[in-house]
């Protein structure tokens, strides 16, 4: 059978694992207004984000960018990053990694 989960059952957790697989890995982040993901991750392998609901300033490296309700964005292996919810809104977001972090 193949599994069904709901994101949106685990909204309002920070971080989330709902699924990992041997190469791949997919979770949620819930970011209140003036929360951020922490201090720099770094990743052994591509993360791409996709906003399920918010508004997110999404820094890589020394670049910066915002993402909304429905952006995606790929943030490249071994690059530090950081994102932000800027906004008076609550910021949920889906990550899918290409190899298993957490």
């Amino acid at each position: 059978m193949i599994p069904i989960i709901s994101a949106h059952s685990a909204k309002g957790a920070f971080f989330k694992v709902l699924a990992t697989t041997e190469k791949s890995q997919v979770a949620v982040m819930t970011l209140e207004p003036g929360e951020d993901s922490g201090e720099g991750d770094i990743h052994t392998g591509d993360q791409v984000i996709y906003i399920l609901e918010g508004e997110a300033r999404v820094v890589v490296k020394d670049e910066e960018g915002i993402a909304r309700k429905g952006d995606v964005t790929v943030i490249p292996a071994q690059s530090p990053h950081r994102i932000y919810n800027n906004v008076g809104a609550t910021l949920f977001f889906l990550s899918f990694y290409s190899s298993p972090e957490y």
